[in-house]
């Protein structure tokens, strides 16, 4: 037969896979007494080394060498693995962002290269996102306890004064000294918190 001579950037275009399986580690021999559809030849260059027993959708069934195996999957079994798949995938083309942002010896438009930078923004906002769900599945916060409140935090409430109640007491103190109608309408409550009154002085336009 004829070998044809166009080449092959002439005639291939670049394919990536999506396809999702199901798979296990073991050897070849014993994949095979699972169903694997495996070449004698197969077996015969694989004699020792590790491999992954692996079913396709279809329910078909193959065995593939540990180094192959795990040259084309990554384990996405849990919402963890599937998030850290994601991460990899997005630090990949991050790099290749930057790459294509700052490397002179790719010619790209101004205007591509300003696109680029507010794309790269938005990634690497992304990532932290994603890395931000990871560590919250990693290491979730710790549940607020919905006890009631026990004997000392109901101590607590009982010596605490309403506003009204500490009006009524300053009035009683005060009244020996004074005639007439007297009211603290002047007193009024304030956040005891310097991190409250921080956070509100900020809103309100202060420091």
């Amino acid at each position: 037969m004829e070998t044809k001579s166009v080449s092959t950037s002439q005639l291939f275009k670049t394919y990536s896979g999506t396809k999702t399986v199901k798979a296990a580690p073991m050897g070849d021999n014993e994949a095979k007494l699972y169903g694997a559809q495996i070449t004698e030849e197969t077996i015969h260059n694989n004699i020792g080394n590790d491999g992954y027993l692996v079913e396709y959708p279809d329910g078909y069934r193959s065995w593939l060498p540990k180094k192959v195996f795990e040259e084309a999957y990554r384990v996405s079994e849990t919402k963890l693995d599937r998030l850290k798949n994601e991460l990899a995938d997005l630090n990949a083309r991050i790099l290749d962002a930057v790459d294509s942002r700052y490397n002179l010896n790719r010619i790209i438009s101004h205007d591509d290269r300003w696109a680029l930078v507010r794309q790269l923004d938005h990634m690497l906002e992304y990532a932290d996102k994603l890395y931000e769900r990871i560590q919250y599945l990693i290491n979730p916060p710790q549940p607020v306890s919905a006890e009631p409140c026990q004997a000392d935090c109901k101590a607590k409430e009982a010596d605490a004064l309403t506003f009204t109640d500490a009006e009524a007491r300053i009035i009683e103190k005060q009244t020996p000294f004074i005639s007439g109608k007297f009211s603290v309408a002047a007193i009024k409550k304030r956040p005891t918190s310097p991190k409250y009154s921080t956070k509100m002085a900020v809103i309100n336009g202060g420091l």
